[in-house]
């Protein structure tokens, strides 16, 4: 007879591992390249993973089997309000310098002092499609 899962505050590397798929080497590599990954360490040295360190954890492996590199994972951790643009587009021709030059492209036109157009009236008839 089974309980209910018991939910940990800490986990240890070998732990995070077999929950994330990882090897231990690119766990504790990425908690030295990524500012948003800091786990605790215990008096003997040992790292210890909170729920929060699971889902940077989780969000890093992501982007990296999604070919992302370390900057582009950084930036990322950093700017979480452009995490759903990189999730929603198409990954064979996206890079995060391009999409950077696009939103400020953007940015630079609704800044600009230029005429604005008003949008045409809006009229039942522009729904009839026969």
């Amino acid at each position: 007879m089974s309980g209910p899962e018991i939910r940990r505050l800490y986990y240890s590397t070998q732990d995070v591992c077999d929950i994330v798929h990882v090897r231990p080497y690119d766990l504790k590599q990425w908690s030295t390249k990524f500012s948003e990954l800091r786990p605790s360490v215990s008096k003997t040295g040992r790292r210890l993973y909170k729920d929060k360190d699971l889902e940077v954890i989780r969000r890093i492996k992501t982007l990296k089997d999604q070919g992302h590199s370390d900057d582009e994972i950084e930036y990322l951790l950093n700017h979480p309000e452009i995490a759903p643009l990189i999730e929603k587009a198409d990954h064979s021709q996206l890079s995060i310098p391009m999409i950077i030059q696009e939103l400020e492209a953007i940015l630079d036109l609704l800044d600009s002092d230029g005429p604005v157009e008003e949008p045409p009236a809006f009229d039942d008839q522009m729904l009839d499609f026969d």
